[in-house]
């Protein structure tokens, strides 16, 4: 349960998970019993670790990472819409809540989505952050509750030290510093150089620092007075923590590290809302018809329970396959705001402040607490519960309107310069340097078009700063490859990267020793392997080049590209018919590919089949009307079939 702890559960105590009514059966550490608590509360990091661990070596960890997001992380917000949409007393609470939000959010998202507001997406990976440290804060409640453990210091000192240790893994994490970063900068918010950065991080250190040595001197006494906290809390923050850092830092993917999270996670929310809803059943009468037979105590409902979460999450992936982009983004848009909506739930239909939520978690309040008075939420809202939930909603609309507002003035800023504030703030980030290289040589390739026309229209002092700014982008972006490098040795995407940029400067020799080690790390890199066959075919090196060639088209589908390089190797061998199959190959793979046209009816010009080189010349032109030399060659050809026609004729009037 995500966000019980979050609305007060310090006032929540003790007693087994399945004493009747709430009524202490004797203190226990335990919520489910110590090894269910231990398989499902803590322990899962020893089972995900391994797993991704496997994963991530047969390179398969990206898509395991994405399926367990989509399945896991969408699909568990599905009980609390069963419990929000399905529970007749608490929607009557909170109708109006319940009828607003998603429309409100789903507008706002799918707006977002559609017209490229970046802020929408660094607001969800904030909120994400607070939800998992609000999670972990909730089980620390009520395992003191289990033990009797009320004090409201405790609490206080629980959520400090989440917050300092959660919001600390992402602060001192490069990657998700950098990733924060992107979508502040996407966002229009201003570039803060590493000494901001810096300074932010010493303050965290301090914080943290005093933070911790609090809650450990209070644990201490606590235990030396007698008013003694639930040693299991203790293993629960330290497991977490330890875990939130590791998948923080361990892989170069984040997204592997926010995978692996969410699956603890969602294990933890899982098995917590089965037990609620499990005891709510037993104890309430007043439960509905599927949530009474759904959590049942047989075995078979769990699996069902599970699958139907599964088949929840599956949204996002069917969402994908809609055609239309626009559609698409508007539908993705609305699972953002069933991420929101989850966020927002959680933080106050499992309030255990009431009575009602505490007997179904199994435990009791506090006695003498003002807050063990059994207050509903349909009584009357005063002014001040009113201003407080307005504050609520405030801290995700005035961010998200001060962010939505800066993207929109500062559109004129290139994303050059931002990556290289990203670059500079968190150097030791693999893809950032890698993204920045990308974008340098792009930038390059517009100044090499620049360059060519102003060739064209006769400028060469023009023409030959275009060309150095060019040299200059590829160089830069040369050295951003090559930290990047450093920092992950073992990215074939770029060695491959590599290669071209230094292919493009002129440094042949190091462009094939990238391309070679990018097939090396990975052989079925198949745009690495048809760039070192290009370059090997460049150097006369035919045989090798025809072979890596061959490679690429027997590993995958069917590449245009590949075929028609491997025509142009036939063709310099004079293998003109085994030329002629693969650009006929190319052609039919991309109808569209000019330069296969041309080459294939240039082999049909070659070998005398005149009507379809005229046929292939004819469609080049069709697809490109400025291309001079296919209209100079198709003149030719024709000329070349009335010769020969000619000639037939001149010989059957001559012929006796």
């Amino acid at each position: 349960m995500s966000q019980v702890a979050t609305q007060q559960l310090a006032g929540a105590g003790g007693t087994g998970a399945g004493s009747p009514g709430g009524q202490s059966a004797g203190s226990s550490l335990w919520i489910l019993g110590g090894w269910k608590d231990l398989l499902l509360f803590i322990g899962p990091p020893l089972a995900i670790i391994p797993l991704f661990h496997f994963a991530y070596q047969i390179r398969v960890g990206e898509w395991l990472a994405l399926w367990v997001l989509a399945l896991g992380g969408v699909g568990h917000h599905l009980p609390g819409m069963m419990r929000a949409y399905g529970d007749k007393d608490l929607f009557s609470r909170f109708k109006w809540r319940f009828i607003f939000a998603p429309i409100f959010l789903a507008t706002i998202c799918g707006v977002s989505a559609w017209k490229g507001y970046s802020g929408v997406d660094l607001m969800l990976l904030f909120w994400g952050i607070w939800h998992s440290l609000a999670q972990t804060y909730g089980f620390m409640r009520i395992y003191d509750a289990k033990v009797k453990s009320f004090s409201s210091w405790t609490s206080r000192l629980d959520r400090a030290m989440c917050t300092v240790w959660f919001v600390g893994g992402a602060l001192f994490t490069d990657t998700m510093t950098a990733n924060l970063l992107i979508g502040f900068y996407n966002s229009g918010g201003p570039l803060l150089s590493p000494t901001v950065i810096g300074v932010v991080r010493m303050i965290w250190v301090g914080a943290a620092a005093v933070i911790t040595g609090m809650f450990l001197a209070n644990f201490v006494i606590t235990w030396r007075n007698g008013q003694r906290q639930n040693v299991v809390k203790i293993l629960l923050l330290a497991v977490t923590i330890v875990y939130w850092w590791f998948c923080m830092t361990r892989f170069d993917r984040l997204i592997i590290g926010l995978a692996m999270f969410e699956f603890f996670h969602d294990m933890q929310y899982l098995a917590i809302v089965w037990l609620f809803n499990r005891n709510r059943v037993d104890k309430s009468a007043n439960v509905g018809g599927f949530t009474r037979f759904l959590f049942q105590r047989r075995g078979v409902l769990v699996v069902l329970y599970v699958a139907m979460v599964l088949a929840y999450g599956s949204l996002y992936k069917v969402f994908e396959l809609v055609p239309r982009e626009t559609i698409k983004e508007v539908l993705l848009g609305v699972l953002m705001a069933s991420t929101f909506l989850h966020y927002y739930y959680d933080g106050f239909i499992w309030r255990v402040r009431e009575k009602s939520t505490r007997d179904s978690l199994g435990v009791a309040g506090q006695q003498g607490n003002k807050r063990e008075k059994s207050k509903t939420i349909s009584e009357p809202a005063s002014r001040k519960n009113m201003l407080g939930h307005g504050a609520y909603w405030c801290l995700f609309v005035v961010p998200l309107v001060a962010l939505t507002v800066a993207q929109a003035v500062t559109t004129n800023r290139e994303e050059i310069e931002w990556r290289r504030a990203i670059v500079d703030a968190v150097p030791d980030v693999a893809r950032s340097q890698m993204a920045l290289a990308e974008l340098l040589t792009t930038k390059a390739k517009s100044h090499d078009q620049a360059a060519k026309q102003l060739a064209q229209q006769g400028q060469p002092e023009e023409q030959e700063k275009q060309v150095h700014q060019a040299r200059q982008l590829r160089e830069e972006a040369v050295d951003h490859f090559r930290r990047s490098l450093e920092i992950w040795p073992d990215s074939e995407t770029a060695h491959n990267k590599l290669g071209l940029a230094l292919k493009e400067l002129g440094h042949d020799k190091d462009a094939i020793a990238h391309f070679r080690r990018a097939l090396a790390i990975n052989p079925y890199l198949s745009t690495a392997g048809i760039n070192l066959a290009n370059m090997l075919m460049g150097e006369g090196k035919l045989d090798e080049a025809e072979d890596h060639y061959l490679k690429i088209l027997r590993q995958r589908r069917p590449d245009a590209k590949a075929h028609f390089n491997l025509g142009n190797v036939y063709l310099k061998k004079r293998q003109l018919e085994k030329a002629q199959y693969q650009y006929q190959q190319a052609v039919n793979v991309n109808p569209g590919y000019v330069r296969a046209h041309f080459n294939l009816a240039s082999v049909y010009a070659a070998t005398n089949q005149f009507d379809l080189a005229i046929i292939h010349f004819t469609e080049t032109l069709k697809l490109d009307p400025r291309h001079s030399l296919a209209r100079k060659q198709l003149d030719r050809v024709q000329q070349a079939k009335q010769g020969l026609e000619l000639g037939r004729g001149r010989h059957g009037v001559d012929s006796p």
